[in-house]
């Protein structure tokens, strides 16, 4: 055996397992404070670490992927580790974790299929581990000092000795043993993050939330009219439909512009998530005896206007981030830094047309009795554990499939 190559190989498992922690860390983060303060890797729409460990497919099992690749990594380092210490040969022991590390390459692949067409987006971490397991397959085969083109034949032999059968490995691949020592680093390592999860609440039976999901299915229908004018994401023509009552002044709504729409980007092909504007502001809100949130109505004109610049979306953000203080000038800032002329979009937010616009919303908000922000249904249903995202995506994942059973 290549002893550089097992303490190359252990090295390659310190980098993924560094990065299957951060990336653990970042799960966690992301379910206790949601999406509002994009992480250290979150550097565009495109390369966003968040974007991933907030998705569905950052779990399995109820534990986050990430720390399976933690104790994937321990496991590897260790029989890595043991073989670079001992002073017999333990070509057994490398070949386990060599072969561990093909499997590592092969479940990479499916995740970053799933981060590359699924989510569409570049994880710098995810990148890391995958670096990682390609490094660990080409260190730990080079420490076997097996000519790449008897790879097929090694293979081979390794299987017929597992079941028994006679080869030419020249050694017992002890299949059993390793097992249990693989098998007992994931145990801990289950034991250990169930207990964190327990302790910070990160966790929820399926029994539980199975029950959630066959409650809301239980409510009764609001017929919602969609209008065509309000901003859209995700695929206008889905049959999945969410709609928000929000506005920019209110604490809750600005959780929710950061723990809605970043856990259905998986998604975004299959649902049409419309934002509705209904300020608790006197001042274009006839039900409001005083201006609660003085710049409510303010803030939506201005959102009506980018908007009609099509730059909704990010607008939407900045301006929920820019709440603390809120005023027209802070608003209009927002627009100057998007370098639009300040007097064109100060004459778009005074304008009648802006006006009617947020009326409208508000109209259509008073016809389901809507009394507080925010309010968000999906498709005709009350949804009330919005900031849940197991829940969230859950009830998502059940209309998806309701609407493709109906052909819709």
């Amino acid at each position: 055996m290549k002893k550089w190559a097992l303490w190359a190989a252990i090295a390659a498992a310190v980098l993924g397992l560094v990065s299957a922690a951060l990336a653990t860390f970042q799960r966690f983060r992301i379910y206790r404070e949601g999406l509002e303060k994009p992480s250290f890797c979150a550097f565009s729409e495109t390369v966003n670490c968040d974007t991933v460990n907030a998705s569905s497919y950052s779990e399995f099992l109820g534990v986050p992927i990430a720390w399976w690749g933690v104790c994937f990594y321990a496991a590897i380092a260790g029989l890595a580790l043991f073989a670079a210490l001992s002073r017999k040969d333990k070509r057994a022991t490398v070949s386990a974790a060599w072969f561990m590390s093909c499997g590592g390459i092969a479940y990479s692949a499916f995740l970053a299929y799933i981060s590359f067409f699924v989510l569409r987006v570049l994880c710098v971490e995810c990148m890391a581990m995958y670096l990682a397991n390609i490094l660990l397959f080409l260190f730990l085969f080079a420490a076997l000092g097996i000519p790449v083109g008897s790879a097929a034949r090694f293979v081979k032999d390794y299987a017929l000795a597992v079941f028994g059968r006679r080869s030419n490995l020249g050694f017992s691949p002890a299949v059993v043993r390793h097992a249990v020592a693989v098998g007992a680093v994931f145990f801990v390592g289950w034991i250990a993050i169930s207990q964190v999860q327990a302790k910070g609440g990160a966790g929820m039976s399926k029994t539980g939330l199975d029950e959630k999901v066959k409650a809301f299915s239980m409510q009764s229908l609001s017929e919602i009219e969609i209008d065509p004018e309000w901003p859209v994401w995700g695929n206008p023509d889905a049959a999945v439909t969410l709609v928000e009552f929000s506005e920019y002044q209110c604490p809750f709504c600005r959780m929710a512009a950061f723990n809605v729409k970043p856990y259905l980007n998986e998604f975004k092909g299959d649902i049409r998530y419309y934002f509705v504007n209904f300020p608790l502001d006197n001042s274009c809100n006839d039900d409001m005896e005083r201006p609660m949130h003085p710049y409510a109505c303010y803030a939506a004109r201005a959102a009506y206007c980018a908007e009609k610049r099509g730059d909704f979306w990010a607008f939407h953000d900045d301006l929920f981030r820019s709440q603390a203080g809120m005023n027209e000038e802070k608003i209009l800032g927002l627009a100057e830094k998007r370098g639009w002329d300040r007097e064109d979009f100060l004459g778009c937010v005074n304008s009648p047309e802006a006006d009617e616009s947020v009326r409208r919303d508000i109209e259509a908000g008073r016809k389901i009795y809507i009394t507080g922000t925010p309010t968000l249904y999906l498709n005709g249903r009350k949804l009330k554990y919005w900031r849940d995202s197991k829940y969230l995506q859950a009830l998502v994942k059940q209309e998806i499939r309701k609407a493709k059973k109906q052909g819709r």
